[in-house]
């Protein structure tokens, strides 16, 4: 028998998530990626849902190629990767009023066009943000493995939470390093 999952995030589930989405603000906070509180930007947050529909569709089509809904630790961490990249894309984007690109090329290959900043590029390189917000989705979900099957969702909600706030922390992050650098000139 298949089990039947609710594959919709709605209001209903937010709370569910709730606890994945502390523990990604406070990973991202310990690791000094978040020094304020996260800001609004109305076609980025647009842009939010854009990327996360376009990854779940990209995630169906690789699980009906691969043959089951399993997701390695690598395919895993290059979702994560990915969505940083993005993110710094989209802003780059955003500020020079081009449109964004949710093409999820390399989505599971770790290996990600980029087009954005080279300064900002340099500084997501030397920081460790997917790999670090893997890890503490991984933690979270290992401290939860029942959290599924209790709440009724599908596995990949999970994942798909903690690749919301992956986003949004690294918006935050390369919003910060664009006002940084803007203030030193």
């Amino acid at each position: 028998m298949v089990a039947e999952y609710n594959t919709e995030n709605n209001s209903d589930n937010d709370n569910k998530y709730l606890e994945i989405a502390e523990a990604m603000v406070a990973t991202a906070q310990d690791n000094d990626f978040l020094h304020d509180s996260m800001g609004f930007i109305p076609e980025i947050f647009a842009s939010e849902k854009d990327l996360i529909s376009a990854i779940s569709s990209r995630l169906r089509e690789y699980i009906e190629m691969k043959g089951t809904e399993e997701l390695s630790e690598d395919d895993l961490l290059s979702m994560f990767s990915f969505v940083v990249a993005k993110s710094a894309e989209v802003i780059s984007k955003w500020r020079c009023n081009q449109e964004f690109d949710f093409n999820t090329k390399g989505l599971f290959s770790g290996s990600h066009e980029l087009y954005a900043d080279g300064d900002l590029l340099r500084v997501l390189k030397s920081v460790p943000v997917a790999e670090t917000l893997f890890s503490a989705f991984s933690e979270w979900h290992s401290e939860h493995p029942e959290f599924c099957t209790q709440n009724n969702v599908h596995p990949i909600l999970p994942v798909l939470e903690a690749l919301k706030w992956t986003y949004r922390i690294a918006v935050n992050m390369t919003l910060e390093f664009f006002e940084r650098q803007s203030s030193n000139n």
